[in-house]
């Protein structure tokens, strides 16, 4: 503390302004809520964040030398995107000065997260260039639990929003009535909660670029991840191998006329569009010998299985059971943000792994990651037990999804995977994979944290989730692929369970890793790097033409 006699004063009150003028240079405190700038030291990296959660980050050596950064709502006029997009964000502008380019280190320089609201029309991030004045569209991801659109500018001085096509969607379609249709409707009709029921949609497949006319005849609740339903007659005119789902773009009559499907391994909205591929088979190397006594290796792009090991055989599968859990539990559609859930007594189980204490308060987003990222056991009951439903309902509808998915050998009797009667195949749970990563966008964005912290609402208190799958940070990942959903899971009577997805980044090639009841977590790793580098050596993936 101060001694009053510090300093005489009027030179206290001179010295308190010079301080707070001195931290004024650098973070604009008078107008945090909508602007802030910072000043850049060499090889430093921070995130600048606004009032509305808009962020931009800059990463370490992103610049050669020092440099002033300003991130703020722009006030002034916004041009107008180009049609058809229509602008459903804020303006964000940041301008950079006291050098002239970025490094050549530094890939990413600049990541910007802007917030908007709920909805799933196709999105894009754009970025006005105020050298040129010119819109460009910046290539983007759309994160549904955080709410926000991110990209990865590569200018100094630039412009950012968000902008939306509400006359197009990329996501996935489904088929029901294949012989019960009514005879009210039309033989090629659909249902959708985005196009207007009496209204004609055209729906053009991205696997087999064949396109239909369909009349959508009602709106309901299709599950997350999926934009059309189908008359099986309409689905069946697609073509496709799927016989369950298939990515589709389905837009108006008139955006058909002038708009081509493009293979884009790029996804800037939530519903994921795998590109259309063709399979080539380097060479004819058998897989390797495992010591694991169930696998398989499934190519989710194509539907093919380059290689398995009694890939039908029943085996219990642990904690790989959460990811029908986490499926069945946002068919709900849940507020995760906004749902604040109280731990009780009867949320406990064995091995809990969330520490928290009876009475204590977190959001269900919360609880969802740490049932993802850190496979806790009892913030998988307190997920359920949110929903209404009780425990015995719920699996109900694990086991109804599993059938609906063609999971005609999984078998499901709880909700946490600690029971060893949650039984599948290693082929099952392949085709569980692709679905749960391929229609829901919070499932595979969670399961590749590699880690989680959240306090308590009503103590307080920190917690921090590491990740149970060590190879989200391992360096022995081929380079050419990355991790796009995972999960682990471990009991005496399964074994080490695991299933990867990963993506080549040349192509956008998804291929999915099932391990069953390997003997321990090492070889469980160590097998799997052995399986994906054997199918990038012996499988090649080549974009189709339109």
């Amino acid at each position: 503390m101060f001694k009053r006699n510090f300093l005489p004063w009027p030179w206290s009150v001179v010295y308190v302004l010079l301080v707070l003028a001195a931290i004024a240079t650098s973070v604009n405190i008078t107008q945090a809520a909508t602007a802030v700038t910072r000043h850049y030291a060499v090889n430093s990296s921070w995130t600048l964040k606004l009032d509305d959660q808009a962020k931009l980050g800059v990463y370490r050596q992103a610049f050669d030398g020092s440099a002033d950064i300003t991130w703020e709502v722009y006030q002034a006029h916004i041009p107008r995107l180009p049609k058809p997009w229509v602008l459903v964000s804020a303006g964000y502008r940041f301008n950079i000065t006291g050098v002239t380019s970025f490094s050549t280190i530094q890939t990413r320089p600049l990541a910007v997260a802007i917030p908007v609201p709920a909805g799933s029309w196709l999105r894009q991030m754009w970025l006005y260039d105020f050298s040129i004045h010119k819109w460009q569209p910046l290539p983007s991801t759309y994160d549904v639990v955080r709410g926000e659109v991110r990209g990865n500018p590569k200018i100094l001085n630039g412009l950012i929003v968000i902008g939306e096509d509400r006359r197009q969607q990329e996501g996935i379609a489904s088929w029901y009535c294949r012989i019960s249709c009514s005879s009210r409707y039309p033989k090629m009709h659909g249902t959708s909660n985005y196009f207007p029921v009496g209204s004609t949609v055209v729906v053009r497949s991205l696997e087999t670029s064949r396109t239909i006319n369909v009349k959508i005849v009602s709106g309901w609740g299709q599950p997350a991840g999926r934009i059309i339903d189908l008359s099986g007659a309409a689905y069946d005119k697609l073509k496709v191998q799927n016989r369950g789902v298939t990515p589709v773009r389905v837009s108006t009559t008139a955006v058909a006329q002038t708009t081509s499907v493009k293979n884009v391994a790029v996804v800037t909205n939530p519903n994921e569009v795998l590109p259309a591929l063709k399979l080539q088979n380097r060479s004819s190397s058998a897989p390797p010998s495992l010591v694991t006594p169930a696998y398989q290796v499934y190519d989710q792009t194509t539907n093919t299985i380059l290689g398995d090991k009694n890939s039908q055989q029943h085996r219990s599968i642990a904690s790989l059971t959460k990811l029908m859990t986490a499926a069945v539990y946002l068919d709900t559609k849940p507020d995760l943000r906004k749902t604040i859930v109280t731990y009780r007594s009867t949320d406990r189980t064995g091995y809990d792994y969330l520490r928290v204490r009876l009475g204590d308060t977190m959001t269900a987003r919360d609880l969802f990651y740490a049932m993802l990222v850190g496979s806790a056991n009892n913030a998988a009951t307190a997920l359920v037990r949110s929903t209404g439903l009780s425990q015995a309902d719920f699996v109900a509808k694990m086991n109804t999804k599993a059938a609906t998915w063609g999971l005609t050998d999984s078998k499901f009797v709880d909700v946490t995977g600690l029971d060893p009667g949650n039984v599948a195949t290693a082929d099952d749970i392949s085709r569980l994979a692709a679905q749960a990563f391929h229609e829901y966008e919070p499932i595979r964005y969670v399961t590749t944290r590699s880690s989680y912290g959240f306090t308590t609402i009503n103590t307080k208190q920190p917690h921090y989730i590491k990740s149970t799958d060590k190879l989200l940070t391992s360096t022995t990942i081929p380079d050419p692929l990355k991790i796009t959903g995972g999960k682990t899971g471990y009991i005496d009577e399964a074994g080490y369970t695991y299933v990867l997805r990963l993506q080549q980044r040349q192509t956008g090639a998804q291929f999915i890793i099932t391990l069953l009841g390997s003997p321990t977590t090492t070889v469980r790793w160590q097998e799997a790097v052995k399986l994906m580098n054997w199918a990038t050596t012996n499988y090649n993936w080549q974009l189709l033409t339109t």
